[in-house]
């Protein structure tokens, strides 16, 4: 993730060159930091003619003008939180202010209420006269008992004031109606002020926008530590909020965790702003992230979003694409966007269903607004570029790609996460191929603009010195398998790791995954409800196999030997299950994810309070658990060849460079290979893997030229003797 200083250079601000008397002798040179220190004072008091009046200054405003607490208000309301010195520099500032916004507008009224210490419209009594007159009530309160109605005008119930209480004046009745007569006026004034306040906050405050400077909203202080990292303007740092998530922060120096979600708070208040949205993910920590944490509901809208929040415009909705088959359209789609909603009805694996919604999520994206053309006028030249230009690098960044993994519902999301190497170009070309031609079979479109598509490397020069390009040439890697000596050392590493749930689940993620070849979202997606008996004939009787839908849809039944039934039995126990994976309960996984640390604090929080054994309230959590995430699996295969790579440079192993590089679809890379060159046909590699074609297959077929390499060095020997 890059820092936030990516968002741009630091845009300087300007001071006042102050020249110096001529008769005042000349000062001794300034160090550096001195300079620096001068430059943001005569900053922070030069901003106050740029300083703009928001929602937040209105309330902290309105506070103030009713007497509460400065440094309360500030906290609640201010960026710079509890500091009575920056919130008396803000109340006079706002005055200052709104006096003199009234005075433009020739409202001399307003601007005198205004200016009015709220200590000077005090409503209650001066000591001296409270002591005075201690039980004589307010003349609001007498009249609510006189004169309910208000029949009496002001004058009237003062003098009937003095008649009923004449008694108990004791000869100070005029000192105690000119103490009510202030307090009458007072209290209208009170009134008069905030109205006045209300009517002239319609016309000075306003809105933030993405393109005000922060010096504009911020406290001095904050705005400048803001601005040394390039969050110039609000825009800029609602983007680097939404890029970075929740600790955006620590890129920006002095700025901590209260300061920055005082920020955030502020920033919360005009979310209903265009381009001032933050994502929930940069509003919540992520200790304190639930599974079920609430999404960001978003409104459909024309712009780089999600498939499921795009709002196609009318002009590019491809209803007249010049593509169309307008006479034969069997699809029933009127349009592009219902066109990749009925492409993708078909694909039921939320795997596979996610991977082409993604691709036609891209591709019409950068139609409409990179070609400004409908996805079905794009013509084959459209699609070569997209393929061998725009994939290889998407431009402009900040519109086309995330820094980081950004939940689809979010402002911060975008369709690339960088470049697309040539494995991810040949997928995505694969894909589109597909898409297109189901389309023209649907006869929604007329022709297949990306059949003819190749995934180019670059250019180079032929033998006569001509440019030629260089096509990549789809294969698999077989390569990218482990050698049996390699998967050795691997299982002295595992069996060497300390005792622990996640230690325990990679035994057997690692065991499972070398016996079956399931790709990592098979892995994932495999429950004991998918393990069946069935009979295989009278030698072995009844066998177990795994029920497995993989790519396409495309249903395969893996056959569960001895061996891996044992270590699924094993695995199953240590989580309290019983052993036979058709006793268990439904929705079993076979591969958990395992409890995070906060649910395990709170359940061993809760039984020490009941006075129980936590290990047995864990081990009913542990039960509970589904499937690991793709992306988790990941990280733990990952992890684990991380300290297997360790192991191999300490012990000087050739293997080291491999442990680097593997991930879990080696391990299918690795029983493929392993298991051809063990014996295994063809044929039952191509069923546990799930291949199409035996060519596939084939590619792993390292016995055969084994076999090929020593029969050569064989003849090579008897030629030479």
């Amino acid at each position: 993730m890059g820092t936030l200083g990516e968002f741009g250079d630091v845009e300087d601000v300007e001071f006042r060159e102050v020249s110096a008397s001529s008769g005042r002798p000349k000062a001794a040179p300034r160090s550096l930091e001195a300079r620096s220190k001068a430059n943001r004072r005569r900053a922070k008091r030069e901003q106050a003619d740029g300083r703009r009046i928001g929602l937040q200054h209105l309330a902290f405003f309105r506070g103030y003008l009713e007497g509460l607490d400065l440094s309360g208000m500030a906290e609640q309301y201010l960026e710079f939180g509890r500091d009575a010195r920056k919130a008396a520099s803000t109340r006079d500032w706002l005055v200052t202010a709104f006096v003199a916004a009234a005075r433009k507008r020739q409202d001399f009224a307003t601007a005198r209420l205004l200016a009015i210490r709220p200590s000077a419209l005090r409503a209650d009594v001066a000591p001296a006269a409270a002591a005075a007159v201690p039980a004589l009530p307010s003349l609001e309160e007498f009249a609510a008992n006189h004169d309910p109605d208000g029949f009496y005008t002001e004058k009237e119930l003062l003098d009937l004031f003095t008649v009923h209480h004449a008694g108990q004046q004791s000869g100070k009745s005029a000192e105690h109606v000119a103490t009510l007569r202030r307090q009458q006026r007072n209290a209208r004034l009170r009134v008069r002020q905030l109205a006045a306040l209300d009517a002239l906050a319609r016309l000075v405050v306003e809105d933030p926008k993405p393109d005000h400077h922060v010096l504009g909203w911020f406290d001095a202080a904050v705005a400048l530590r803001l601005a040394d990292v390039g969050l110039t303007t609000i825009g800029r740092l609602v983007d680097a909020i939404n890029a970075a998530g929740y600790r955006w922060y620590r890129n920006v120096p002095r700025l901590g965790e209260v300061g920055a979600r005082r920020i955030v708070t502020w920033l919360e208040n005009y979310r209903d702003v265009d381009g001032l949205r933050i994502g929930s993910s940069s509003l919540v920590p992520p200790s304190e992230r639930g599974p079920g944490a609430s999404r960001l509901e978003r409104s459909p809208a024309t712009g780089i979003v999600p498939l499921e929040y795009f709002l196609i415009p009318r002009e590019l909705d491809g209803a007249n694409g010049a593509n169309r088959n307008l006479v034969k359209n069997n699809s029933g789609a009127s349009n592009d966007l219902e066109a990749i909603r009925f492409w993708l009805a078909d694909y039921e694996n939320p795997n596979t269903h996610d991977k082409y919604r993604a691709e036609a999520e891209r591709l019409l994206l950068w139609a409409i607004f990179a070609k400004g053309k409908p996805l079905s006028s794009l013509d084959i030249d459209d699609a070569r570029q997209y393929i061998n230009q725009f994939l290889v690098d998407p431009q402009p960044v900040s519109q086309w790609v995330m820094n980081r993994a950004v939940p689809r519902g979010e402002p911060g999301w975008r369709p690339f996460r960088g470049p697309l190497s040539v494995k991810s170009r040949q997928d995505a070309l694969a894909a589109l191929k597909k898409f297109f031609g189901d389309l023209v079979n649907a006869q929604y479109l007329d022709h297949n603009a990306f059949a003819k598509v190749k995934v180019f490397l670059g250019t180079e020069l032929d033998e006569v010195g001509n440019v030629r390009r260089v096509a990549a040439k789809p294969r698999i890697q077989a390569e990218r398998s482990l050698t049996k000596e390699a998967w050795t050392f691997a299982m002295k590493v595992l069996d060497s790791l300390p005792d622990s749930d996640s230690a325990t689940r990679m035994r057997f993620v690692l065991t499972f995954a070398y016996c079956t070849g399931l790709r990592r979202a098979e892995l994932c997606g495999a429950f004991t409800d998918d393990v069946i008996v069935r009979y295989a004939g009278a030698e072995l009787g009844s066998i177990h196999l795994l029920r497995v839908v993989g790519k396409g849809a495309k249903e395969r039944f893996i056959p569960l030997v001895p061996a891996v039934l044992q270590a699924l039995g094993d695995y199953l126990e240590t989580r309290g299950f019983p052993r036979d994976p058709l006793a268990c309960p439904v929705g079993t996984a076979l591969i958990p994810a395992l409890p995070d640390k906060q649910d395990i604090g709170r359940v061993r929080r809760e039984a020490g309070q009941r006075g129980e054994d936590c290990r047995v309230a864990l081990a009913a959590l542990a039960r509970q658990a589904g499937p690991i995430h793709q992306d988790l699996l990941y990280r733990a295969v990952k992890r684990f060849f991380a300290a297997a790579t360790a192991a191999a440079l300490r012990e000087d192993s050739p293997h080291a460079r491999a442990f680097s590089a593997v991930s879990p679809h080696w391990l299918r890379h690795t029983f493929v290979s392993h298991a051809i060159a063990n014996g295994m046909s063809l044929e039952s590699a191509r069923n546990f893997a799930g291949h199409d074609s035996l060519d596939t297959t084939s590619i792993y077929a390292t016995a055969e030229i084994a076999r090929q390499y020593r029969e050569a060095e064989e003849f090579l020997s008897r030629v030479n003797e």
